[in-house]
């Protein structure tokens, strides 16, 4: 499980990475950094092999080794149907890498920096679907106090997550800024107004996400009461603090989503760009009526702990 927990790490280091590059760059250079570690491999094995006929040689060897590296990451313990996806992750490097020591190979589609980016993310993607199964796996066949502590480290993952996701909020409001900027250029344009709701709009994403992070706090802390003593009373405490912040999360984000919503509508004869988003948090909404259910469940248990105490 540790082995999985790394890579999770290290997938999200490469998210902080982009939305890093995102808020300085602007989105559509930052993107690029994710195809960064094949776009220096691609270049470097192209001058390798354009060195001669020794160099080409060893550009040949290290490119099957480099398209081999997936298959590393399964070679002890009983391998299952998800082990699967490592030799097809491999055949897409094949393909990815190819494509970028030759980029006059490729499709056309493809030919340009979002192409690029799109390789890379295909990659990525197998190795995350191929993450995500095998912590599944390890998950189901852990113990009790395994899960805890790997539940722990996820509410961690997911708080960096939120942070991360401001970041690239706050690259998308920049990049949106510049580009209404860029596109409005006639003296005498009042663009102040647009300026405020696209601030507004990343305001809504620290909303969301501040609140995200509040939440995770206080699974934390449930999490914590839960290991010590399912049925205490601090247990059912904190579960109930936890889902009365969902229930004032979703109206929260529900009302002042409405409210920039109509905003926008109303002064529309004053911006140059306008976002209307409706959000429908089923999620939310599902999350928040188990955490109920939840509240219910260790009231009812700890009301027949008691009892059974008295009892004895």
């Amino acid at each position: 499980m540790k082995n999985h927990l790394i890579w999770f790490f290290a997938i999200l280091a490469l998210a902080a990475l982009l939305a890093i590059g995102c808020t300085v760059l602007g989105i559509a250079n930052g993107i690029l950094i994710l195809a960064l570690p094949f776009t220096l491999a691609g270049k470097g094995l192209r001058a390798l092999s354009l060195s001669g006929s020794t160099g080409n040689m060893a550009a040949i060897v290290l490119y099957g080794v480099l398209c081999l590296l997936p298959l590393l990451l399964k070679l002890r313990g009983k391998r299952t149907w998800k082990d699967l996806l490592l030799p097809v992750c491999s055949a897409l490097l094949f393909y990815v890498l190819y494509g970028m020591i030759n980029p006059a190979c490729r499709p056309l589609i493809l030919r340009n920096d979002a192409g690029t980016a799109s390789m890379a993310g295909a990659v990525y993607s197998v190795l995350l679907c191929w993450g995500i199964l095998s912590l599944t796996e390890a998950c189901s066949e852990a113990g009790t106090e395994k899960i805890y502590g790997t539940l722990r480290i996820f509410l961690l993952l997911c708080v960096a997550e939120c942070v991360v996701g401001i970041l690239i909020g706050l690259g998308s409001c920049l990049e949106s800024i510049r580009s209404v900027k860029a596109a409005n250029t006639m003296p005498g344009l009042n663009l102040a107004p647009t300026y405020l709701f696209m601030v507004l709009s990343f305001a809504m994403t620290v909303l969301e996400y501040g609140l995200d992070i509040l939440l995770l706090a206080l699974a934390g802390k449930l999490l914590l009461q839960l290991q010590a003593d399912a049925y205490s009373e601090h247990s059912f405490r904190a579960s109930r603090v936890l889902s009365v912040w969902c229930r004032r999360s979703l109206i929260l984000l529900s009302l002042s989503g409405a409210a920039l919503n109509a905003a926008q509508i109303v002064f529309a004869g004053s911006l140059h760009s306008a976002d209307v988003v409706v959000h429908f948090p089923v999620v939310g909404l599902a999350l928040s009526f188990g955490l109920l259910v939840l509240t219910r469940l260790l009231l009812q248990g700890k009301e027949l702990k008691d009892d059974n105490d008295l009892f004895i």
